[in-house]
């Protein structure tokens, strides 16, 4: 079994899941999915076509950015989870927001810190919360 993937849908404003057992196809998975083992992924080849599609005429936003782990409950299949997030820490992603000559990375809403993976987070509305670290 390989590894799973999330990312934001930006039209539809929810988490959009690829499995490693779904030959990699997107499924809706509701309005959030949990993610055990999650590490994050930035494609900087992604980026950089994101930061200059607009003067080539391509589209702005591309999945470049995701958190891969294994997919452990969602809105649609929750076991003994819930999609609350009252008082979990939130990680953000920002495609505009980085140092010069780096690459943007998930960074931790309140402290800003990088964040390099947790046990289990849950994504939703565009963000992930840390469950577990």
């Amino acid at each position: 079994m390989g590894i799973d993937w999330v990312h934001h849908n930006l039209q539809t404003h929810r988490p959009v899941l690829r499995t490693a057992a779904g030959n990699r196809r997107a499924t809706d998975v509701g309005a959030w999915i949990a993610i055990a083992d999650a590490t994050p992924r930035v494609s900087e080849a992604g980026w950089r076509r994101s930061r200059t599609a607009g003067a080539n005429g391509g589209a702005k936003r591309s999945v470049h950015a995701e958190i891969r782990g294994n997919v452990v409950a969602s809105e649609t299949a929750p076991g003994a989870l819930s999609g609350d997030v009252a008082g979990l820490r939130r990680i953000t992603y920002n495609p505009n927001t980085h140092a010069a000559g780096e690459v943007p990375t998930f960074r931790y809403a309140d402290t800003q810190e990088p964040w390099s993976g947790s046990a289990l987070v849950i994504v939703t509305g565009g963000y992930a919360y840390e469950v577990q670290r």
